[in-house]
């Protein structure tokens, strides 16, 4: 048996969306695809796991999503990201991309606002497919 799920980036959905978040959105697709990744692959396993050739009906398929609105959840995802800008190289990776000390710093501040705010809530789709051998 194989299992997979793979993020939709492409489909995530974030409140409010300040200027930072949507640069560090930018961001994390841009850098997916330096990769040569794809911000969409949730979309494509099916696709992926036919090309490899496997049979249709050895498939199973379904979507899910995960969502962050709670105090903690929201301290948790935004301080993992926080870290993630200030504390690696996606800093270095951000500044190669065209992104300015500005902008990096920008997108902390606004992950920080993000998380005190009551209304402030994130969501993805994820693709999932279990493939029996």
């Amino acid at each position: 048996m194989v299992a997979a799920r793979e993020g939709h980036l492409a489909s995530q959905c974030v409140w409010p969306e300040l200027r930072g978040l949507v640069k560090f959105h930018r961001l994390a697709g841009d850098l997916i695809k330096t990769g040569g990744g794809t911000d969409r692959g949730g979309r494509q396993l099916l696709s992926w796991a036919l090309k490899a050739g496997v049979k249709r009906e050895m498939t199973t398929v379904s979507y899910g999503t995960w969502s962050y609105n709670t105090p903690n959840e929201k301290q948790i995802w935004s301080g993992d990201l926080i870290e993630r800008v200030q504390g690696s190289q996606l800093y270095g990776l951000g500044l190669d991309i065209g992104l300015t000390t500005g902008d990096l710093d920008e997108i902390v501040t606004h992950w920080k606002e993000w998380a005190e705010r009551d209304d402030a809530s994130i969501a993805m789709m994820h693709g999932e497919i279990i493939i029996q051998t």
